[in-house]
């Protein structure tokens, strides 16, 4: 993939509520906004092994079956999202709760939703400059606005 952007909600428990992108070059673009270790907005690199088994998941879903949205039967639960946009195809989805999304796409929120704890960071007040798919979110969570 060319990027690799996730983001998860809030909910009513301790759910971590985050924004990331990678690319292609393996540099990673991190803002945490509640229930995250790190707040506030962090860039590095994703170690190599790290990345690759970060691509060893995606490669293990079939991306062209991936519904847009997949939702749970209840409420209060948290929201996660991804976006693989690659040389020809950009793959959206997003899942409310654990439910119905395949167990390949949950590993791959797992993954992403921790990577952060794995990498390398620094604060990086220029993050929100950086991203590609800012807009890439749920309606009534956006990542912080961008700042002049």
């Amino acid at each position: 993939p060319e990027y690799i952007t996730y983001y998860s909600t809030g909910c009513l428990g301790p759910c971590p509520f985050m924004y990331l992108e990678i690319d292609s070059a393996r540099n990673i673009y991190f803002i945490g906004i509640m229930d995250t270790e790190k707040k506030g907005s962090y860039s590095g690199k994703v170690p190599l092994q790290l990345y690759n088994r970060i691509l060893a998941e995606i490669n293990s879903i079939n991306l062209d079956t991936l519904k847009p949205w997949y939702a749970a039967n209840w409420t209060d639960d948290q929201t996660c999202g991804v976006l693989i946009h690659t040389k020809d195809t950009i793959y959206k989805s997003s899942a409310y709760g654990f439910y119905e999304e395949p167990v390949e796409l949950r590993i791959l929120f797992h993954t992403l939703t921790e990577l952060y704890k794995n990498v390398e960071l620094t604060e990086d007040t220029t993050v929100e400059n950086k991203l590609r798919y800012r807009d890439f979110t749920i309606d009534g969570y956006p990542i912080p606005p961008k700042r002049d």
